[in-house]
C-alpha cells in the first residue's frame, strides 16, 4: 500500500496545542499499518501482511513530526535524489520493456519501423528533465 504525501499529516512546527485533525488521521492509519481486518465492497481484507510504503516531501515537516507509534511502524527511511538527464536516458533505453521498445512494437503493428537515435533519446531525456 503506497501512502503519498504523508508529510501533509505531520504536525506543523511548535504549536501550543495538539494538531487534532492531523494527529487524528495518523491515529486512523495506525491500525491499518499495525495489521487489522478491513471490510471492503469485495469482502474482508487483512492488512497483516501488506507492505506499507509512505512518501512525502519533508522540506518543512520531518519524519519525526509523525506520532511516535506511526514512526515505529514505518522504521526505514530513504532519501531520494532528483533524477538527472542521464537517469532519464537509462530509463528510456535499459529496461527490456522500456517505453521506446513499447513504441517500436506498437508502430510495428501498423507496419512502421521506428528507430530512436542516441541524440533523439538525449533530447527526450532533456525534455523529461525540464519537465
Amino acid at each position: 500500500m503506497f501512502i503519498d504525501e504523508i508529510d501533509k499529516i505531520c504536525k506543523r512546527g511548535e504549536t501550543s496545542g495538539p494538531d487534532v485533525s492531523r494527529e487524528g488521521v495518523q491515529r486512523d492509519l495506525l491500525p491499518l499499518v499495525e495489521g487489522c481486518t478491513v471490510s471492503t465492497k469485495h469482502g474482508m481484507v487483512k492488512t497483516d501482511h501488506i507492505l506499507f510504503i509512505a512518501s512525502g516531501a519533508f522540506q518543512v515537516a520531518k519524519p519525526s513530526d509523525l506520532i511516535p507509534e506511526l514512526q515505529g511502524r514505518l522504521p526505514i527511511r530513504v532519501e531520494l535524489q532528483a533524477l538527472t538527464t542521464s537517469d532519464f536516458e537509462r530509463i528510456l533505453t535499459e529496461p527490456n520493456a522500456s517505453v521506446t521498445v513499447q513504441y517500436k512494437a506498437l508502430m510495428a503493428t501498423e507496419g512502421v519501423n521506428i528507430e530512436f537515435t542516441d541524440s533523439g533519446i538525449k533530447r527526450i531525456a532533456e525534455a523529461a528533465w525540464a519537465g
